[in-house]
């Protein structure tokens, strides 16, 4: 799973990279450890390894750049598709 957006349009995907994170860590059974702050910044984060922030690319992806090391996010197509819709209305 990748989101990927036109980088010309600069969308700031890190509210979305914060649910995104969240909800895997739920679906996982683990317990929060991180703060808002932590689950917008670039990168992978411990307890949701499974989403890979890129802020350069501007895109968040299940994997990142050693996908084959990483778990599959448990996340279903809806609920990322609920997340995104959520997400993107948030105004920063």
């Amino acid at each position: 799973m990748n989101i990927i957006t036109q980088q010309k349009k600069m969308l700031d995907l890190s509210q979305i990279a914060k649910f995104l994170r969240m909800a895997e860590a739920e679906e996982k059974g683990v317990a929060p450890s991180f703060s808002e702050a932590d689950l917008m910044n670039a990168g992978r984060i411990a307890g949701a390894e499974e989403w890979y922030f890129d802020t350069r690319a501007r895109t968040i992806q299940n994997g990142g750049i050693r996908p084959q090391w990483t778990t599959p996010t448990k996340l279903s197509l809806a609920m990322i598709g609920e997340i995104v819709k959520q997400a993107a209305a948030i105004k920063i």
